[in-house]
């Protein structure tokens, strides 16, 4: 009795396994981009402290970390954003998504991977100008060209693709091709407003475009509501707007205090401490 309970439980476990815990051929290259994400991380906050503890004791700072830090941001943002969306669903608001099921699932779910396929493709066609641009510059401290940050976006928009065609890869094909109506209609309507727009045939207010997605608002706010229970997060309340603004503040903080904390608050303790620039 109790191995005929058991066992249907192992195989329900064994399918809800996540997607993420199994291996796949890209994990290498994943766990690559990962560490080197990381370490970029790593050299940036000893560098950024280091500098700020230096300038506190001998009045002068690192010249060069203006240049390295340009670098190490761009290994960050453009590294770290594809490895942060093999490993999740990325920065992408799920709630359309995460109320369907079976194949209308797949179906949005390739839309999506397919436009995001097709930004990173059209970003990746100027590339190699700009690239080239960025190469007749030169970085003022550390003596080497721009190509040594502007490599690392064409490097982020190449793993985006990757991981995105990886994610395609575990839908299946019907869903694919129905999926890919949505960017091809993209395609297709922003060709023919911009050819519009150029010989004069259109001149009708481009946020007309918003209306349908004030459809699908609305069709949205017609669902039927879930009465309240005990896992639910009222929203109508001072808890709420505390936690809000709460929130806001404290990110807006957030991008203000380092810069802040690198220059008028340590001056001041400089100043008080009797140099003075």
């Amino acid at each position: 009795m109790s191995r005929a309970i058991a066992e249907p439980v192992m195989i329900d476990s064994e399918a809800a396994l996540p997607a993420v815990t199994r291996k796949r051929a890209l994990d290498p290259l994943a766990l690559l981009v990962e560490v080197l994400a990381v370490a970029a991380i790593v050299v940036n906050i000893f560098v950024t402290f280091g500098n700020a503890l230096v300038r506190f004791v001998t009045q002068q700072d690192f010249p060069w970390s203006a240049d390295l830090w340009r670098v190490l941001i761009a290994m960050i943002a453009f590294l770290g954003a594809p490895a942060y969306f093999r490993r999740t669903h990325g920065m992408a608001y799920t709630a359309v998504v995460d109320m369907l099921h079976g194949s209308r699932r797949e179906v949005l779910q390739a839309s999506g991977l397919l436009v995001l396929l097709g930004v990173c493709l059209t970003a990746l066609a100027p590339f190699p100008t700009f690239f080239a641009a960025q190469r007749a510059q030169t970085l003022p401290i550390l003596g080497i060209d721009s190509g040594y940050v502007a490599i690392w976006l064409g490097a982020g928009l190449v793993l985006m693709s990757v991981f995105t065609l990886e994610k395609l890869a575990a839908l299946r094909l019907t869903a694919i091709a129905v999926g890919a109506l949505v960017p091809i209609l993209i395609v297709v309507a922003t060709l023919t407003l911009r050819w519009a727009y150029a010989q004069g045939h259109a001149d009708w207010d481009p946020f007309l475009m918003i209306v349908p997605v004030l459809a699908l608002a609305g069709n949205l706010a017609s669902k039927k509501l879930i009465p309240p229970s005990a896992g639910s997060f009222p929203v109508a309340n001072a808890t709420f707007v505390l936690l809000l603004v709460g929130t806001i503040m404290i990110v807006a903080a957030l991008n203000f205090f380092p810069a802040l904390a690198l220059g008028p608050i340590v001056e001041q303790f400089l100043m008080k401490g009797g140099a003075v620039y």
